[in-house]
């Protein structure tokens, strides 16, 4: 199962790429640089798992998945997308742990748990949880202001924007 990780992990950094780029083509600097940081997270996760897989000497490949042109409309659906994908992988990380333990794997679960990514201080399922956490409360700022009308949604999501620099810039 952490094969199928490492390949999700390495897919989901490509997808915060391709909203990376939604945002920069709106000028959107503070939402460009947080999925900058979500896609390098997920870097992040696909080598703390190549990491794990070397040191126990197990084979791999990386299975990178065709991405479809992933097309947005507006910012209330790449919230909506960044939510439910932080929220399928955490899914998909408590399966392996659920897996390892059913296989007597303790060194995996400990892994999982326990061992931090890089600087984080914090374990690949805990930095997870916290990632999910994160994306809701995103969703939950860009949805608090949104209404209907073009306009004002845009002031509140530029409003968003500059909170978002000033969070990654602080």
């Amino acid at each position: 199962m952490l094969q199928n990780q490492l390949s999700h992990e390495y897919t989901n950094q490509s997808k915060y790429r391709n909203v990376q780029a939604y945002f920069s083509a709106l000028n959107l600097e503070g939402f460009y640089k947080y999925f900058e940081e979500q896609a390098k997270g997920e870097y992040g996760h696909y080598e703390h798992i190549i990491s794990y897989l070397d040191q126990k000497n197990a084979p791999y490949k990386v299975a990178v998945e065709a991405l479809e042109p992933i097309e947005f409309n507006n910012v209330k659906d790449i919230v909506d997308f960044y939510y439910n994908t932080e929220i399928g992988t955490t899914q998909l990380l408590y399966a392996i742990a659920k897996q390892a333990k059913a296989e007597g794997d303790e060194g995996t679960v400990s892994w999982l748990y326990n061992v931090p990514i890089g600087d984080t201080n914090l374990s690949l399922i805990n930095e997870q949880t916290e990632e999910e956490d994160a994306a809701l409360i995103l969703k939950q700022k860009v949805m608090d202001g949104l209404g209907d009308n073009d306009q004002l949604n845009m002031q509140w999501i530029r409003h968003v924007d500059k909170m978002l620099l000033k969070q990654l810039e602080g």
